[in-house]
């Protein structure tokens, strides 16, 4: 009874500091306030839990800030030699303070996420039946977010021996892992490995080793939907790497406050072992980073560049070991007391870019012997030509959505495998075959029955190009690239023709809008890749659902003969081109480089004489049907916009253009 009653008077004691309490209570308490006002205008995007990023910002810098509260007192000699004169133990003192911090943060943050729970609940009819499970599992999300920062403030002040040290300890700690990955072997990865285009794993360890990558994965960060929002699942991985973060630190600082001795304050480090191991592995990082800088900056492969490479990171290590050695080193200790250590951490920095190089021979040899699915995404094919323009050969919103897209599980797979293995038997050699130059490069994505995701990216020359159409011509490919076919029962729908310039709706009966869908069907799994490269599209079928009012694009070609008789029989001009309206003017913009630094290098034509504007407008074609990149070559170095008049209303048409060969 008497510890029980020591322990409720500090805690009281702790409370006079009321700088936690009142940062804890104030923060919530605006925070409350602005989200309820945000609740009453919009429930859509508003998320008072998981999905805020508000809100994990919050609980990351209020775990840090507490921590640093509480227990600043460690960091100060005075303040902990009046503390441990009294007759109470020093563990005593600790955990008042530790329980004092969390009250302050869980009593208010329960309180917020339950008046912000209620109140959505009352207003938002969509949220009613998830508003136990959903917050619960934000309550969850975001007190390990709490208590994993808790514990990092607290670990490194109880190691350290002043607050400067203690601050850039928790930020090293914090960082290290993602600092590591993102900027030492991603790097690495993207010098090294000519197939290189993403590494699943390396997100993955993120997700894992970093505290905030923890915290980001748990909290739902990056959910943007309302529905996936409120049903999210809490992934395990990240449920038990939070649950391991806060444990392993609690236990860590739980020793190191019992071995912790109160001379020691106002030096760096409490503990020799600490700072020993914090010495090697931010020299280790530091060389390490120094030598994937150096990668970067040369951007050439080679052994001599290689083992140029390797001394930079040994030679950075080696320096920011002895910086920190001469900054933490006591009276009477010699500098370099530990050459093993030195020697050893500048070897292990210098080793990693060898490593890597060495590895990617195998990395760009790989291929799954068994997959559970395949994608397949060339550059250029299939993409409009804002797409295509957006593509840099790394990892991109373009390429992820076309992986996405071009899944493939049945008879595409295998023949995407097949024509995936000459590529891959040609990087096995690293170098691209003599006398054959690359046109265009493709993503690959392994997909494994473990659910693990292998990414590649080659080279594409013409002869592989060629080769991909037997990928192309298989029915799963095609129903994928062109999504018309999977339409049904569209006899209620409403049918539109676009020849790019103007849209004219069809008036046929249902029974032959079904007949029109039939007709492109068959044209679509009939027709041949190399047909794309003799024609461009000319229309677009628009379809628009009498069901949701979702509209699905059909573009036309010229072979498509079934569909194209039956249009021409239903009185649509599929010869008219743009040449054919009255063009009014033509606005051609050519772009050419300039030294960086320097304005200009644009330049914009205007041509409105008749003369000069029939010299133009046989080569001007619309850019909606510019959707083979690679495979129907177009001059694309300049970008066109043509004036139309509509001769019924007595308006003008922008049409932007493409200009053909």
């Amino acid at each position: 009874m008497t510890s029980v009653k020591c322990f409720s008077n500090w805690l009281k004691e702790a409370g006079r500091g009321h700088l936690t309490a009142l940062f804890g209570w104030m923060a919530f308490f605006i925070y409350a306030v602005l989200l309820v006002m945000r609740l009453s205008l919009d429930t859509s995007y508003t998320f008072f839990g998981i999905g805020n990023i508000v809100l994990l910002w919050m609980s990351v810098g209020l775990g840090l800030l507490f921590s640093f509260l509480e227990f600043f007192y460690l960091l100060q000699q005075k303040k902990q030699d009046f503390y441990y004169s009294l007759p109470v133990k020093k563990e005593m003192i600790f955990w008042s303070r530790y329980v004092h911090g969390m009250i302050h943060f869980f009593l208010p943050f329960l309180l917020m996420i339950s008046i912000c729970g209620i109140w959505q609940a009352m207003i938002d009819p969509e949220f009613a039946p998830v508003v136990g499970s959903y917050t619960s599992k934000s309550i969850l999300a975001f007190g390990l977010t709490f208590l994993i920062f808790y514990h990092i403030g607290i670990l490194c002040i109880s190691v350290c021996g002043n607050f400067i040290c203690a601050v850039l300890l928790c930020v090293s700690l914090i960082v290290y892992s993602s600092l590591f990955i993102e900027n030492v072997i991603t790097v690495f990865a993207k010098n090294y490995f000519v197939t290189y285009y993403k590494i699943e794993l390396f997100k993955k360890l993120i997700n894992i080793l970093s505290p905030f990558g923890v915290a980001r994965q748990l909290t739902g960060i990056g959910v943007y939907e309302k529905r996936v929002a409120l049903q999210y699942p809490l992934p395990v991985t990240s449920v038990i790497a939070a649950v391991v973060w806060a444990a392993a630190l609690f236990v860590l600082f739980f020793f190191a406050q019992k071995k912790r001795k109160p001379e020691y304050v106002g030096t760096f480090f409490m503990f020799r072992a600490v700072q020993r191991l914090t010495e090697i592995l931010l020299s280790f990082l530091a060389g390490a980073w120094f030598a994937a800088f150096v990668a970067e900056l040369m951007k050439t492969k080679g052994l001599f560049f290689g083992l140029a490479e390797s001394l930079c990171g040994a030679a950075a290590a080696l320096f920011v070991s002895c910086l920190i050695e001469l900054s933490v080193k006591r009276q009477g200790i010699h500098m370099f007391r530990r050459k093993g250590q030195l020697a050893a951490v500048s070897i292990a920095a210098a080793c990693i870019g060898p490593a890597m190089m060495f590895g990617a021979r195998s990395y760009d040899g790989y291929f799954p012997k068994e997959a559970e699915a395949v994608s397949v995404v060339i550059e250029g094919v299939g993409m409009s030509h804002d797409e295509y323009g957006l593509l840099d050969g790394r990892e991109n919103t373009v390429t992820e959505k076309y992986l996405y897209h071009y899944r493939m599980t049945g008879e595409g797979k295998a023949t995407a495998l097949q024509w995936a293995k000459g590529l891959t038997d040609t990087m096995g050699g690293r170098k691209k075959p003599e006398g054959k130059s690359e046109v265009t490069q493709a993503t690959v994505c392994y997909e494994t029955k473990s659910g693990s995701r292998h990414y590649r990216t080659y080279p594409v020359t013409e002869e592989k190009l060629r080769q991909f159409s037997l990928v192309y011509e298989t029915k799963e490919y095609k129903t994928l690239a062109y999504e018309g076919v999977l339409l049904e029962k569209v006899g209620a729908d409403k049918l539109s023709w676009n020849d790019g310039i103007f849209s004219q709706i069809m008036k046929i009966k249902a029974e032959e809008k079904e007949e029109l869908l039939k007709r492109y069907k068959e044209d679509v799994f009939e027709f041949r890749m190399e047909q794309l490269t003799e024609a461009l599209p000319c229309g677009i079928l628009e379809v628009s659902s009498s069901l949701d009012g979702g509209e699905t694009e059909l573009i036309i070609y010229p072979f498509f003969e079934r569909t194209c008789e039956f249009l021409e029989n239903n009185g649509i001009d599929l010869k008219k081109q743009l040449k054919d309206y009255p063009v009014e003017s033509v606005e051609i913009k050519e772009t050419s480089a300039v030294p960086a630094g320097v304005s200009g290098g644009s330049y914009v034509h205007f041509y409105e004489e008749p003369e000069e504007v029939d010299q133009w407008k046989d080569r001007l074609f619309p850019k909606v049907f510019d959707v083979q990149q690679v495979l129907c070559p177009m001059d694309r170095s300049r970008n066109a916009e043509a004036v139309v008049c509509d001769e019924e209303t007595a308006s003008y048409v922008k049409v932007k253009c493409i200009l053909k060969l």
